[in-house]
């Protein structure tokens, strides 16, 4: 029988933080908001106006961010990690619950503006419906639409109405001052370590969703940035583009480069027929599941990158909507026409359902010693074992099992040479290629 948590006593883990907290902030840092906000409130995808920053949130970002910067001794060893993170940031473990010894306050200064980035209009070739794919509002630039699909809201299935309304996100510019307090029990090197999870935060993070890909990113003026040495002290890689004029550009040159990797005409998809239509994908996933699921239209029966049924592009982050421009309505699939919808995720581990693989690249702009912005691409530490994750598709049910990238250099190597975003960037992984990539473009 598995042993019943401890009894929490909510009163007296706030006599114990009251106790142990100072009265005045050990910590006091100027911040503004400098890309949208999205979500970050109790709803999912929802901005809380009255509350649009929480201390709560940026608590559990200053804990992720230490162990990416201060973990790295103790990641072979998760019981001795969690202790010295519980030490800090507070637990439940075996002799029951520890309070958080850093306190944070966020005091905002203005009022947040919220507004849709998403609205749909009529489909001009159907009276009635609505196009499916909603337009970005004008106060928001285009290459953000890449990074903010969960935003776009969702038709009824016959597309006559809008069944859940696209999401509001929060315009930067918003300035909040945030205090942290440590616990006078903190050693010096454990307040040293709050104070770099700090700059990695204020470095390469955010509040809100989509973190991973700029939104909600925060510029804090009195902090030295984390430079690429320090990166790669701690096991993960940092590029940096070329200067720009502001934060608002370097996030959309970021966010831009990704999306010319992964579907541009000339890089992720081929030149099409057609002006202003790009053709196939350069990519091996549309034709190895067209080859799992012996579904495909009689334009794509041959296969334009056949390097069997491999995913590299798992290592950007799962789940992965494949979606066919053409593929019957339904769910029912039809071997003259394009597959149905396929969804790829992590295999699941030791009888644990698994859904979901954070991306190991984060996207943003970054502000450079010089406090200049720059687009900035960053690979957190062990990112690599983001290449070969063991995948599964969840739907459709009883669709084949699809394989990793391999690990094994000369197939690497091998199948590299059909790819041709690795081929040309010289590298033999989705994410060393996009870091090329990057590098050269940004």
């Amino acid at each position: 029988m598995r042993t019943p948590p401890p009894a929490l006593d909510p009163g007296a883990l706030c006599a114990e933080w009251r106790t142990r907290t100072p009265q005045s902030p050990d910590l006091t840092l100027a911040c503004k908001l400098v890309t949208p906000l999205y979500g970050g409130g109790v709803e999912a995808g929802e901005i809380d106006e009255a509350l649009p920053i929480r201390a709560s949130s940026i608590r559990g970002q200053l804990r992720f961010w230490w162990r990416i910067a201060c973990g790295g001794a103790d990641r072979d060893d998760p019981e001795r990690l969690f202790e010295r993170e519980r030490a800090i940031w507070g637990g439940i473990g075996a002799e029951g619950p520890v309070a958080s010894r850093v306190r944070v306050v966020v005091r905002t200064k203005g009022r947040a503006e919220v507004e849709p980035v998403f609205e749909y209009h009529p489909d001009r070739r159907a009276t009635g419906r609505l196009n499916s794919t909603p337009r970005l509002k004008n106060w928001i630039g285009d290459p953000l639409a890449y990074a903010l699909f969960p935003a776009q809201g969702k038709l009824t299935a016959d597309g006559t109405d809008v069944e859940k309304k696209p999401h509001a996100l929060m315009h930067a510019g918003l300035r909040f001052e945030l205090q942290l307090s440590m616990d006078e029990r903190l050693d010096p090197q454990q307040r040293h370590e709050v104070e770099v999870a700090l700059r990695w935060w204020a470095s390469f993070g955010g509040i809100g969703a989509r973190t991973r890909r700029g939104l909600g990113a925060v510029e804090a003026d009195s902090l030295t940035p984390v430079d690429a040495s320090e990166v790669e002290a701690a096991g993960g890689w940092l590029c940096e583009g070329r200067q720009g004029p502001d934060a608002r550009s370097a996030h959309e040159r970021a966010i831009g480069l990704l999306k010319r990797f992964r579907q541009g005409e000339g890089m992720g998809r081929n030149h099409g027929s057609v002006p202003k239509r790009p053709g196939r994908s350069c990519w091996p996933e549309p034709d190895a599941i067209r080859k799992l699921s012996g579904c495909s239209s009689s334009d794509h029966a041959k296969p334009f990158v056949d390097c069997g049924p491999v995913f590299p592009r798992a290592a950007f982050g799962l789940p992965i909507v494949f979606h066919f421009k053409d593929a019957p309505s339904g769910t029912r699939p039809r071997r003259d026409q394009e597959p149905i919808d396929h969804v790829l995720e992590p295999a699941d581990l030791a009888g644990e359902t698994r859904e979901r693989m954070a991306s190991p690249l984060i996207l943003r702009p970054y502000r450079d010693a010089e406090r200049r912005w720059r687009p900035a691409a960053l690979l957190l530490p062990g990112w690599e074992q983001a290449l070969t994750i063991s995948l599964k598709f969840s739907q459709p049910a009883g669709a084949s099992t699809p394989r990793p990238w391999p690990a094994d250099p000369q197939e690497r190597t091998r199948l590299a040479e059909q790819v041709k975003p690795l081929k040309e960037n010289g590298q033999t992984d989705a994410l060393r290629a996009f870091m090329a990539f990057f590098e050269q473009e940004a």
